[in-house]
């Protein structure tokens, strides 16, 4: 998230994290400037879309911009859904901007309107109330939804995902009848929504297929070290098992696993990652493969057509993370007014905010230990955990566990190429 100000503020407004973990950012300033009288047309209401007309109407102040979202909602922080389960909505701080943003930046936004269809030869969009709406220029936007596996009983009244407002809405709900949910899924997401739920008082199942948590994110000692701060905090952990089924008629009374075992619970949420929105981009002729199919400049198959956020595929990858959609969104935006703005691929980073701990991890985690220099530090009294990776004599990989005070220091160094020497300059492990 980037912060418009002299100092970061106390809190990130985008994922809760402290000031600390910001730091100081030169924007450059924008030279390109057209003056054509083009509609732009962006779907989607997300951090991508609106990245993508802020930076649109950076560049052109008398061009068109039309946004279509299907969301009932501004574009919203959606990194802070989990966190509001056991908090209190605060609309000014959950919305990225409010309503006068919009009129004041001559944008205007459809809310609750879904498009139906793209017509890239007519260059206009078909809406579900059959109303059209032309283009000069189009982004694609539309984002992700949310995996569920088609067994028995997941559509049982019960079963849930967090990925919009509107989900968190039936979520709060929900909880205020549960006294056991079982998170399926041990990613990032599903454990902060496991914790936010955790801090009501239901007893909390993570089912997680592979044999640790966070595979990714942690190597095999980091992980262990993580669990056992989840079992301190009586967080029951479920490895290495598939669910068969959701246990109910028409409601959730259980989950059952492919060995025959059985969990008792009145909610489930799925967090088994996202799909890319691909049906509408497929239906209109633009080239996709898990994601929409983009250059470095948010391009797709089509010339007057670009694609950015948890939609695009850029490089096989697919980031569906809020800060690659928002970075996206600014190169489809500049791109989409004749401007030449390239994608970076980012370096990943991971952090992690819950079960009464935080967690940061980036660059390599050393899985072949030989072919790595290690330094480790551990407080198992204080639940601390950090070890930074040496290759080649240069800083690769870091893992910080319950303290993550120093995770920019480490991020730079890592970015920065430090050797050794320049890294352990620093004492910071």
């Amino acid at each position: 998230e980037v912060y418009d100000g002299e100092l970061p503020p106390e809190i990130c407004p985008a994922c809760g994290v402290g000031s600390d973990k910001f730091e100081e950012f030169v924007i450059q300033k924008i030279i390109f400037s057209s003056n054509k009288k083009e509609k732009f047309l962006i779907i989607g209401g997300g951090i991508a879309a609106l990245s993508s007309a802020e930076n649109i109407r950076a560049r052109n102040k008398v061009c068109d911009i039309s946004v279509i979202s299907s969301e009932e909602l501004l574009p919203y922080f959606r990194p802070k859904l989990s966190e509001l389960i056991s908090t209190d909505i605060n609309m000014k701080e959950l919305l990225v901007y409010n309503e006068n943003w919009y009129k004041e930046n001559g944008i205007l936004i459809k809310l609750g309107v879904k498009v139906n269809s793209i017509n890239p030869i007519a260059n206009n969009v078909l809406h579900d109330n059959n109303e059209s709406m032309d283009y000069d220029k189009l982004i694609i936007a539309n984002g992700a939804y949310c995996n569920i596996p088609a067994i028995e009983g997941s559509k049982n009244e019960g079963v849930f995902t967090l990925r919009s407002y509107r989900d968190l809405i039936k979520i709060k709900d929900r909880v205020k009848e549960t006294k056991n949910c079982v998170v399926i899924g041990g990613g990032l997401l599903g454990l902060e929504t496991a914790w936010n739920i955790k801090l009501l008082n239901i007893n909390i199942y993570i089912v997680e297929i592979a044999s640790r948590i966070l595979p990714i994110q942690l190597n095999e000692e980091a992980s262990e070290f993580f669990e056992s701060i989840m079992i301190k905090n009586n967080i029951s952990i479920i490895k290495e098992k598939y669910v068969r089924r959701i246990l109910g008629e028409k409601t959730v009374t259980g989950v059952e696993f492919e060995d025959g075992t059985r969990v008792s619970c009145e909610m489930v949420i799925f967090s088994m990652g996202v799909c890319p929105n691909i049906k509408l981009a497929q239906d209109a002729g633009i080239i996709i493969n898990r994601g929409i199919l983009v250059d470095d400049k948010m391009r797709t198959s089509i010339n007057n057509i670009w694609a950015c956020g948890d939609i695009a595929e850029h490089n096989s990858i697919v980031y569906g993370t809020w800060d690659a959609s928002k970075q996206m969104g600014a190169v489809a935006g500049a791109n989409a007014c004749g401007d030449e703005v390239y994608f970076k691929p980012l370096r990943r980073a991971y952090s992690l905010k819950a079960m009464g701990t935080e967690i940061f991890s980036t660059g390599e985690m050393g899985l072949k230990e030989k072919d790595y220099e290690a330094y480790l530090y551990k407080d198992y009294k204080k639940y601390v955990y950090k070890k930074a990776l040496i290759k080649n004599n240069r800083i690769v990989g870091s893992i910080l566990v319950g303290d993550t005070g120093d995770s920019v220091k480490f991020l730079r160094s890592i970015k920065e190429g430090f050797s050794k020497e320049e890294f352990l300059k620093q004492n910071i492990i």
